[in-house]
């Protein structure tokens, strides 16, 4: 019983940083390349206040999506950079 809590809470953590993730590109729509390039570092701001909730599940939640986030977005600007400097073909 215990770790489906703890499952539940990691599930809830993984959303609300996806619910902030949509937030910070809502309100960014004027200028749609400035959250998606520093989505890494906007996060911190809603991040770091979410990981001092006192529910373990949701803070390891919390940090599992920060850190796809991260990596993805490292890995979408890698190809944006070598596009730009390689050319498109």
């Amino acid at each position: 019983m215990r770790d489906q809590e703890h499952v539940k809470g990691v599930w809830r953590g993984i959303g609300v940083v996806a619910l902030c993730h949509l937030g910070v590109a809502l309100l960014f729509t004027w200028n749609l390349i400035f959250p998606v390039l520093l989505i890494s570092l906007t996060q911190l701001i809603y991040c770091v206040p979410l990981s001092f909730v006192k529910r373990p599940g949701f803070v390891q939640g919390v940090w599992i999506a920060a850190g796809i986030t991260f990596l993805l977005n490292a890995a979408c600007f890698g190809i944006v950079i070598g596009v730009m400097v390689n050319g498109l073909g």
